[in-house]
């Protein structure tokens, strides 16, 4: 029986990082396991490597594709994936060697459909990191129903529990008899969040690990990083997409008034952060654009954010000072932005 199967799309990795993934995972304690390798039309040989681990290993499966992007890729590993559960890889990321075998443990001891496990952050582009905290005591788990998932979506989505797939792994009928699988109209990045929050709506029963496994790196570039003019604007496009699903699922958990400000002030910043980056390619007049539709349509009165503690629950709020200040762009923006509503009002 395979226990976990494990899916990693791969493009143009280095060759260093792919094979640092791959045997990361190989390597775990947890030996029940399938790698599902797809290529997705690399060009500089990182097919060739995804071939050789497949000749060595027959708990590698590889899958070549024309390049389609992730969502198609994790979607075709998905369908043919044989374990009990699915978790995922970031091709240039690296598992902890226990990863799997508590995690997995923990499923089966709690019978759930989603163990969330917590990992390490590492930022090698020297830009800010915006401070999750980790909602429960260390050490603790937690197993949740369906009303305390509801009840905590506000705390888990701000810890960072469900921003990402890799820091988790999912049981394959959950996944299947729900439809979940990535929106592959997401082609510049937002699809793990929507992912997650398509899984929120069907939960029953999810683990809650505080123990970091996973360690994600932050490159200089990434599928998201180094943009064209073209991919900015498609970026800003498909947070402000996730933005408008998100409000309906909030709605839909029945979220207070105070939770929604929380919640709309964090995508704010999100959508705020992802303009100031050095490699955002917007003009002023598109920062303008932007902000204007934003305020339009994800407003908060501001007469009732007043009475909110809008940074309750975040740790460190020295680092959200950092943050802010090492993004003076957002407030040129939020002026521009203001004094141009301003004059149109007049």
């Amino acid at each position: 029986m395979i226990a976990i199967s494990i899916i990693m799309p791969v493009y143009n990795t280095k060759h260093e990082l792919l094979r640092r993934a791959i045997e990361s995972i190989l390597a775990q304690s947890l030996k029940a396991i399938e790698l599902i390798l797809v290529d997705d039309g690399s060009i500089n040989g990182s097919g060739d490597i995804c071939d050789q681990y497949a000749a060595k290993d027959r708990r590698v499966v590889v899958i070549h594709q024309d390049n389609s992007g992730i969502c198609l890729a994790r979607n075709k590993a998905i369908e043919i994936a044989k374990g009990e559960y699915i978790g995922f890889c970031d091709h240039d990321d690296e598992y902890g060697y226990n990863q799997l075998l508590d995690n997995y443990n923990y499923a089966k001891e709690y019978g759930a459909d989603v163990v969330k496990y917590n990992y390490d952050y590492i930022c090698l582009d020297n830009a800010p990191k915006y401070p999750f905290k980790n909602i429960l005591p260390d050490g603790e788990v937690v197993v949740m129903d369906r009303n305390m998932v509801k009840e905590s979506y506000s705390k888990l989505r701000a810890s960072g529990a469900f921003i990402f797939v890799w820091n988790g792994i999912y049981r394959s009928e959950f996944l299947r008899s729900n439809g979940c699988c990535f929106d592959e109209c997401f082609t510049i990045g937002q699809e793990d969040i929507d992912f997650n929050n398509l899984l929120i709506r069907h939960l029953r029963r999810m683990v809650y690990n505080p123990k970091s496994y996973y360690k994600h790196y932050r490159y200089e570039k990434s599928t998201s990083r180094g943009m064209d003019k073209a991919k900015s604007y498609k970026l800003i496009e498909a947070q402000k997409e996730n933005f408008r699903r998100e409000l309906e699922l909030c709605t839909e958990l029945g979220l207070d008034n105070r939770d929604m400000i929380k919640m709309r002030y964090r995508n704010l910043l999100y959508i705020l952060s992802t303009m100031c980056r050095k490699d955002f390619k917007g003009d002023r007049s598109f920062f303008i654009k932007v902000l204007n539709e934003v305020n339009e349509e994800f407003f908060v009165d501001i007469i009732r954010v007043k009475d909110v503690r809008i940074l309750e629950g975040i740790q460190n709020k020295l680092c959200v000072v950092l943050f802010l200040a090492k993004q003076y762009k957002i407030l040129k923006l939020c002026l521009w932005g203001y004094i141009n509503l301003f004059l149109t009002e007049r």
